[in-house]
């Protein structure tokens, strides 16, 4: 019986991806860092359709304006959880109204 080889892919960043990610870092350190947080609350259900969602994810919303919305995923197809470092709520979940 013919065996079958397993190659291991590694993935390392190109210059151009460390580059991109080197300028997203400071987008995100000017607009994050020392913020403070002005509201905090789920996406209404309303506005949860108006992306195209069938759940609500939890927003945080920066006294800048900026708003942290989770995503399942890179293109938007819906809302996403949040993992937390608190014990008595280790994941803000999405509501389904």
């Amino acid at each position: 019986m013919e065996q079958i080889q397993i190659q291991t892919l590694i993935y390392t960043e190109s210059d151009k991806e460390k580059k991109m990610i080197k300028k997203d870092e400071k987008i995100l350190e000017e607009f994050l860092v020392g913020q403070k947080i002005k509201n905090a609350r789920w996406l209404s259900k309303s506005e949860a359709l108006e992306l195209g969602w069938h759940k609500q994810p939890f927003v945080i919303e920066l006294e800048n304006g900026v708003q942290l919305v989770p995503i399942s995923d890179d293109e938007g197809n819906d809302a996403g959880s949040f993992l937390t470092t608190i014990k008595a709520l280790q994941v803000i979940y999405v509501k389904r109204d």
